[in-house]
């Protein structure tokens, strides 16, 4: 019974976040002063909460070799723009085609905004649930200094027409479809109410078992 309640710890403290879906196989390319955005089809499974995101690195270096992919969105990194810093990243269910400016709570079909971020990754609170075979939209409400990807149709990203790379609210710069960003999505998968039955049993299981040991 000890080694059972050993092992039900064990299990239960290797639950957490997981990649829900993510993008490494784009490019690396160099800085480009525009925002960022990106359409996510999610996997069966969750449905998940406690959501971060980030654009990433690509998972091969400039010549070609295997490289380890990571979060990048470098706000400081370009002496054009020194007075950009992170913003929010806001999650939608339908496509946004205006600028990065025009984001905000009133967007049609907003579903929640990040709340921090972190080692560059946006944090959304628990308030945020994402469903399995959904398709999400997520864009930047500023001008992100992150390398970008190239690929597969399922990319948004803000090149305005003639002001590529070169985005501001006088020029203006639109979302616009493009090709998919190198990206990673993590959640915390919310347990069926079976599985929570269990955890909640085991959980009496152990208190039960403490209070043997403790006679």
């Amino acid at each position: 019974m000890r080694r059972f309640a050993l092992s039900f710890l064990i299990l239960t403290n290797l639950v957490g976040a997981e990649v829900i879906s993510s993008y490494t196989s784009g490019p690396n390319l160099t800085l480009g002063t525009y925002g960022r955005g990106q359409s996510v089809l999610t996997p069966a499974g969750g449905p998940w909460t406690n959501i971060t995101f980030c654009f990433t690195t690509s998972d091969t270096d400039y010549s070609g070799n295997p490289a380890e992919p990571r979060c990048w969105a470098n706000f400081e990194n370009d002496p054009r723009y020194p007075e950009w810093s992170p913003g929010q990243l806001f999650v939608l269910t339908e496509e946004y085609l205006g600028d990065m400016w025009g984001l905000s709570p009133a967007t049609p079909g907003y579903l929640g905004v990040s709340s921090t971020m972190v080692d560059e990754r946006w944090i959304f609170g628990s308030e945020l649930r994402l469903d399995p075979l959904t398709l999400y939209y997520f864009y930047s409400d500023t001008i992100v200094s992150a390398l970008e990807g190239g690929g597969p149709t399922m990319g948004y990203a803000t090149y305005g027409g003639e002001n590529l790379g070169n985005c501001s609210e006088s020029l203006g710069c639109l979302f616009q479809p493009q090709g998919t960003n190198n990206y990673q999505l993590t959640g915390l998968a919310i347990p069926e109410p079976a599985t929570g039955w269990l955890l909640g049993a085991g959980c009496l299981a152990l208190l039960g078992l403490r209070g043997r040991i403790g006679r």
